[in-house]
């Protein structure tokens, strides 16, 4: 599920057709009326990487991805693990050091 603030109210757009999985930039999707591309190059070029995986990379290469369409302002990338609860969050474009993080279970 993505979560986006538009026009004042909290909108929530479900995972594509068929597709286990969903990517965010800082273009909103909102606005959209359905999963079409919107005009943002970065948006585009992680939805098609995923696709032709089936929504699968290993970390690594989802890392790699981000780094990929990265632009010189980018500030953090995350790449969550749903598997092992992982967030693997890289600072200032500085993909070689990613910090990991790991959600604990709600008891």
């Amino acid at each position: 599920m993505l979560v986006e603030l538009y026009d004042g109210e909290m909108k929530l757009i479900c995972s594509p057709v068929g597709a286990p999985w969903h990517a965010a930039t800082n273009h909103l999707r909102a606005p959209l009326d359905d999963d079409s591309s919107g005009g943002c190059w970065r948006y585009d070029a992680v939805r098609t990487r995923l696709a032709a995986s089936r929504g699968s990379l290993a970390i690594v290469d989802g890392m790699d991805l981000l780094a990929d369409v990265a632009q010189e302002n980018t500030q953090w990338s995350v790449v969550y693990n749903l598997n092992d609860r992982g967030v693997h969050v890289v600072m200032g474009r500085s993909y070689p050091r990613t910090h990991v993080f790991h959600l604990e279970e709600e008891r």
